[in-house]
């Protein structure tokens, strides 16, 4: 290696001209949203462009590093990963090897600004390596974050089958059966959209997430603009690439339920789903996801991913449960050492229920 070159890349455009490099770094941690086409979606709707503070690291010329890091105002104007304070999808670095993992690292800790990592993969070299790296520059702090669930795909339909609780096969079976005695066509429609074809999906999507318990609690996409701009463009640029898949459930020629994913790295990741809340009776968003589950298995897929935290009603498909670590770490300047106490107090705090005296640095995570 005859040289080490680190960039901090501060512009949209710096970011678009990465996503060869970024791509190809990506490939081997095998989930979109580390995918160039995630970070730059998210840098257009969730962030100001004056706070982004993209590390690359460049090893004889060639990009070997990429830390997609933003200054979030989320976070009291620390660190993260563009777009994850908003999001809440595991998130994570890029590296080709130890080596540029250990010089991407050092390089974002000499920044000198704190810099949380949510929902890191537990199992990840990152997760794992990143306090020994640290040593000597600064401090790391490492906690549970929520999990994610995946369905696994790899044994086939028959294994997975032998996997259900027979309550919850019978529960799902008496869902379809009474919404096909009920309505007099029940089918499920799977697209793989243009680009061009994105906007009115996205609308047809608003529409039905939009009726009820989410519009009112203020996260359904119509209320969040930001959020709609995201997934707006970061479907179409899945669907420029063929990856792009809407899945509708119909009840009498009506939407029920609609699943917006991407079909990347040999598996079926579900982004947003949402159902006709005058049909909750029905279950339209259980049955909708039983048969996205099913069309994995049908189509020779790896598994099914529900992006997000985990919840309860997604166990009854006997999932796997990943797990990752909010990871933060501190360089060893004041303002970062004042932090850390800072977010102690308010962690310890909040565990024993003991509200803060004063303003009080939000605990990051």
């Amino acid at each position: 290696m005859t040289g080490v070159d680190i960039q901090v890349v501060k512009t949209v455009r710096g970011l678009e001209t990465l996503g060869r490099d970024w791509n190809a770094l990506s490939a081997r941690f095998a989930t979109p949203v580390m995918d160039h086409d995630w970070s730059l979606a998210a840098a257009c709707a969730l962030n100001d462009e004056s706070d982004l503070r993209v590390v690359v690291v460049r090893e004889d010329g060639r990009v070997s590093g990429i830390a997609p890091t933003v200054v979030d105002r989320h976070l009291g104007g620390r660190l993260g990963v563009i777009g994850a304070s908003t999001l809440h999808e595991p998130a994570g670095w890029l590296y080709a090897s130890e080596q540029s993992m250990t010089t991407l690292v050092r390089a974002v800790v000499g920044l000198g600004h704190v810099c949380v990592l949510h929902r890191l993969a537990a199992h990840s070299d990152l997760c794992r390596q990143v306090p020994r790296l640290v040593r000597g520059r600064g401090v790391v702090v490492q906690r549970p974050a929520a999990p994610s669930l995946a369905v696994d795909a790899t044994a086939g339909a028959l294994a997975h089958h032998t996997r259900l609780s027979g309550r919850a096969v019978r529960k799902v079976k008496s869902m379809w059966t009474r919404s096909r005695r009920v309505h007099q066509a029940v089918s499920v429609t799977r697209l793989r959209p243009s680009a061009g074809e994105v906007p009115a999906l996205i609308d047809a999507f608003i529409t039905i997430e939009g009726s009820g318990w989410k519009r009112r609690n203020g996260s359904a996409l119509s209320e969040r603009p930001d959020l709609r701009a995201f997934f707006a463009l970061y479907l179409a640029a899945a669907a420029v690439r063929g990856c792009a898949v809407v899945t509708t459930l119909w009840f009498d020629a009506a939407p029920a339920a609609m699943e917006l994913a991407v079909q990347v790295y040999g598996r079926h990741w579900t982004l947003k789903i949402g159902y006709d809340e005058a049909l909750a009776t029905f279950g339209p968003g259980v049955l909708l996801t039983d048969a996205s589950i099913q069309a994995v298995f049908d189509e020779s897929l790896d598994g099914y991913e529900f992006l997000g935290a985990a919840e309860p009603w997604q166990t009854r498909w006997a999932p796997d449960q990943r797990e990752y670590q909010v990871t933060v770490l501190y360089p060893l300047t004041s303002k970062a050492m004042l932090t850390v106490l800072s977010d102690a107090a308010r962690f310890v705090s909040r565990k024993m229920h003991i509200p803060p005296r004063g303003p009080v640095p939000r605990m990051v995570g």
